[in-house]
């Protein structure tokens, strides 16, 4: 608790797909933002780098 999120691109990169496949599905679902800079979308803001609204 009390801990900041790191940007779902940077989690990608230590293989977070593969090894946590319910966490990425619970980040991703029901996406409400995508990322101007690399294009991944989420459910939360701060969970992207440069995050706009669908």
């Amino acid at each position: 608790m009390g801990e900041k999120q790191k940007p779902l691109c940077k989690l990608l990169k230590n293989d977070l797909i593969k090894k946590e496949p319910e966490e990425f599905k619970a980040l991703v679902t029901n996406a409400q933002f995508y990322c101007k800079k690399c294009g991944r979308v989420a459910q939360k803001s701060k969970t992207l780098c440069k995050p706009v609204e669908l």
